[in-house]
């Protein structure tokens, strides 16, 4: 038995230069150092290449280094694939290019997958740091309403319809399990949770309370990003209605209401696909409410007037 598996860490980047030193610091200083780093520039328009090129040059530890540099920009989760047909190690994870990992993590997470042979991968608590690399939180899932002490182990795949509680930054993964499920799915925006999805279906997933690396939050983080959020949750309803009709009565039950509920915020908000999702919550959950939203929007009646209505009924009352 190998004792101490390589893992291939990969880090995409997409102008991040402000960060990525300090992730690129977070990995060499693992304890656990059979470590690969598979690092993909995806055609960053700021000195990303040049202070990389720069840290590579420096570094003099023994961690394996692979550059991949984008002659192309082609988005985040094709950047995810690139570096997992890349990696060389047993395990792997992606990190995000302004995430940090703690010194600790790696050897940590080898030493609970080994011998587990249905294990596809370990996740953990995390903190938040915001811009400047100070921590705001120390417990994320708390932070996202979810006890770090009771967290879902073991057979998770319903648990995960409910909401994505895995971050991404936590995990370590089973490379021949996620190649075998796929990779990641490049048509949408999420990269990890249809992912998580699919190996869950077929395989254990294990959960540590301890935080083994740090989340960043700052103006251009993608959840925070008035313009990537609502394609997020666009992804993330693709994700759950693919699984609907397979799936059993209670998470189809949690499916219809997360389609409910998303769907009104996708016409609140203006976004092009609303109509679709407004339907298919209409079919799912047939009501007043749900036909109201549907016929509305194909009327060309804004969200906005719902609202008017409400506060015009509110002040008769």
């Amino acid at each position: 038995m190998d004792d101490f598996p390589l893992v291939s860490i990969g880090i995409p980047n997409y102008n991040y230069a402000h960060y990525i030193l300090e992730c690129l610091g977070s990995v060499a200083n693992q304890t656990y150092q059979h470590i690969e780093l598979v690092i993909v520039d995806d055609l960053s328009t700021d000195n990303s290449i040049e202070v990389i090129d720069k840290w590579i040059r420096n570094y003099t530890g023994n961690i394996k280094i692979n550059f991949i540099k984008n002659n192309a920009n082609v988005g985040l989760t094709k950047v995810c694939n690139i570096i997992l047909k890349n990696a060389k190690g047993k395990y792997f994870q992606t990190l995000d290019a302004d995430d940090l990992l703690l010194p600790n993590k790696i050897q940590q997470q080898v030493g609970l997958l080994s011998g587990k042979e249905n294990t596809a991968l370990v996740y953990s608590n995390i903190g938040v740091i915001n811009q400047a690399g100070q921590m705001i939180e120390n417990d994320y899932l708390n932070r996202i309403g979810y006890d770090k002490n009771n967290m879902p182990n073991g057979k998770i795949h319903e648990a995960l319809f409910n909401f994505n509680f895995i971050p991404l930054p936590s995990v370590l993964i089973n490379t021949a399990m996620a190649l075998d499920a796929g990779g990641f799915d490049e048509t949408l925006q999420v990269q990890d949770y249809y992912l998580w999805l699919k190996l869950s279906r077929k395989h254990n997933v294990l959960y540590v309370p301890e935080n083994t690396a740090l989340y960043r939050v700052h103006q251009s983080s993608m959840s925070n990003n008035s313009n990537t959020n609502p394609k997020s949750i666009e992804s993330v309803l693709t994700i759950k209605y693919r699984y609907y009709h397979e799936a059993n009565d209670a998470v189809k039950k949690q499916i219809k209401k997360n389609i409910h509920f998303s769907s009104v915020y996708l016409y609140e908000h203006k976004i092009p696909s609303a109509p679709l999702w407004l339907k298919r919550d209409f079919l799912l959950n047939p009501g007043l409410k749900s036909f109201g939203y549907f016929i509305a929007i194909n009327l060309g009646i804004p969200f906005s007037w719902f609202g008017a209505i409400k506060k015009r009924m509110n002040k008769k009352v």
